[in-house]
């Protein structure tokens, strides 16, 4: 309702009397005294008085146990508050002391002095919180004050505790100068709200005077203010026995980071795998005859005249169809069968057998777990930096493949902080930040993880970059080794005579590069690493400042850019602040 509610200041022609509440005041100042009795504000008169130069006003208490019921016979002292800039101006009680009657009540006189003066009146029992009230002594009349509330804001408003509400004179506070979460002391009687939309009524203000009235909303363990408004009365908006109606605001305050987030973004790396150039081979060799299969497939492609060994060669040659008819159709994943039609085994489950030498089977599926791993998930160790209400500084931290895990502070890239990122940051229960772009060179990382997760393990450490020429001369079939034994083991199965293939030496260099293609099309430069997300936000004390941050794919951006291409890919980012 930010529309004319806002300007809604209407002054309305009331008897005083009928504008006696009370209803939502404070009913003690003082929770620290420890005693199972309560002591309340009798109405009349109320807890906030006005009153003329010299007149008198009755001030009444009631003293009752936990059960409820009236306590007699116990002392209460009546005090007039001498506070910084609380002056009585002459105004004085009939008696310090007053003892509880039958039903538990105490009362004394206030008589007024000639000024024009607020102060309190203390009234206190030995067991019990003391009770306040609140006066005004002037000669030019009173005037009640009436307040709603209006929530302004994207928050739910029922997710606030309660509302405070203060009111001070206008020389001594203004609306830009409150300190909400330690508002000073008021020389008027608090109200409080149990929700957003309420009225609340401030009675017997002295006119000709300004008044501030200030609400804010509370929430948490710490009842941290989460929505604040501030009203301003001039002096000739109040009538001496009228009523004045007016609408305040309270808007959501916004959500601020700590002095340092971390967060840690993981990247899944399938959709990028599946784009790399000899990722069809790395498919094959994954296959339960793979190392058998892609040596034959390599083999039928040496012999046509392509000029291209990537082992997938559909042309014809009377070598490829002999071949065939011993092999066996591809299923759908693209593995060759160990059986023929017949029942017979395949030419690839008999080369699988036969096959010795390196990769063992444990050594194959090391490799191919490894190289799984440096393309599964990357996670980027960050850190975010509030700098401004609607900037941070995003600087990289780490980047982990595995237990592969590099200093990216440390490393050489050039650009791993940026000072100025678009920040959203607003009362809504979402983050957002704007794109910005880092120097990662995810190729390194996946080099050096390959190395370490893979080549390592599988007994070929160093040979990345070679790792066509290991798979051919590691072949060894009974007493032969390399292309020899390959050729002699096909030929003899095939019933061909000896040469019936000849370009055997062409596939260890060609898988060199095919096998390795991948790690040359992850190489890049410049800022290779963008993200751009819009997270929730985890706050659950509370206080407005951000303990984390959580984002789904569908709130993420994350682009990686390679030899080949940028590419998008699903990512979440987590965050809890330390």
């Amino acid at each position: 309702m930010r529309l004319a509610l806002r300007n809604l200041l209407v002054a309305t022609a009331l008897p005083l009397a009928m504008l006696a509440c009370g209803d939502n005041a404070s009913p003690s100042r003082d929770a620290d005294v420890v005693g199972n009795d309560s002591l309340a504000v009798l109405n009349p008169p109320g807890d906030s008085i006005g009153l003329d130069f010299s007149a008198t006003a009755r001030l009444r208490v009631q003293l009752s146990n936990s059960e409820g019921e009236p306590v007699t016979g116990q002392p209460i002292e009546f005090a007039i508050l001498q506070n910084a800039g609380e002056s009585a101006g002459g105004s004085s009680l009939s008696a310090a002391t007053r003892q509880t009657d039958s039903i538990g009540v105490a009362e004394v006189d206030l008589l007024a002095g000639a000024e024009r003066v607020s102060f309190r009146v203390e009234a206190s029992a030995p067991n019990a919180p003391s009770v306040l009230f609140y006066i005004q002594v002037s000669d030019q009349g009173f005037s009640d004050v009436n307040i709603v509330t209006a929530h302004e804001g994207l928050r739910d408003p029922k997710s606030y505790d309660q509302v405070e509400l203060r009111i001070y004179d206008d020389e001594t506070t203004r609306c830009g100068e409150v300190n909400f979460a330690a508002p000073p002391e008021s020389l008027f009687p608090p109200r409080t709200q149990n929700l957003l939309g309420q009225e609340s009524e401030f009675r017997n203000l002295a006119v000709g005077l300004g008044y501030i009235i200030v609400a804010w909303a509370e929430a948490g363990p710490m009842a941290t203010a989460q929505a604040t408004g501030c009203l301003h009365i001039a002096a000739d908006r109040l009538r001496s026995g009228s009523a004045f109606y007016a609408v305040l605001p309270v808007t959501d305050l916004a959500y601020t980071l700590p002095q340092q987030m971390p967060m840690e973004t993981a990247i899944a790396l399938t959709p990028l795998a599946e784009t790399l150039t000899g990722q069809d081979a790395w498919a094959t060799l994954a296959c339960p005859l793979g190392r058998a299969q892609l040596l034959l497939d390599c083999l039928a492609d040496a012999q046509t005249p392509d000029a291209l060994l990537d082992c997938q060669s559909a042309e014809v040659s009377p070598f490829a169809t002999a071949l065939e008819t011993q092999r066996g159709l591809p299923g759908a994943d693209g593995c060759r069968p160990a059986t023929l039609a017949g029942g017979e085994d395949s030419l690839d489950a008999l080369l699988a057998s036969a096959l010795a030498g390196w990769p063992t089977p444990e050594e194959l599926s090391t490799l191919l777990g490894g190289r799984d791993v440096s393309l599964g998930t990357l996670r980027i160790r960050s850190e975010l930096t509030g700098t401004g209400s609607s900037v941070a500084s995003h600087r990289l931290l780490r980047a982990d493949l595995d237990t592969v895990s590099v200093d990216l502070l440390e490393s050489n890239r050039p650009v791993v902080e940026v000072a100025a990122v678009p920040l959203t940051l607003d009362s809504s229960p979402l983050m957002g930040i704007g794109n910005h772009g880092f120097t990662l060179r995810f190729g390194e990382l996946a080099s050096g993880a390959y190395e370490t997760l893979a080549l390592g393990p599988a007994n070929v450490s160093g040979l990345g970059a070679s790792l066509g020429t290991a798979l051919v001369t590691g072949v060894t079939i009974a007493a032969e080794s390399g292309c020899s034994a390959l050729e002699s083991f096909v030929c003899t199965q095939l019933s061909l005579a000896p040469g019936c293939v000849d370009q055997c030496g062409t596939i260890a260099s060609g898988l060199d590069g095919y096998l390795g293609a991948w790690l040359t099309d992850l190489e890049s430069t410049g800022l290779d690493y963008h993200l751009a997300l819009q997270a929730a936000i985890v706050d659950p004390d509370q206080d407005l400042i951000i303990d984390g941050v959580s984002a789904a794919d569908d709130q993420i951006a994350v682009q990686l850019t390679t030899n080949l291409q940028t590419i998008s890919l699903p990512a979440t980012v987590t965050s809890n602040a330390p």
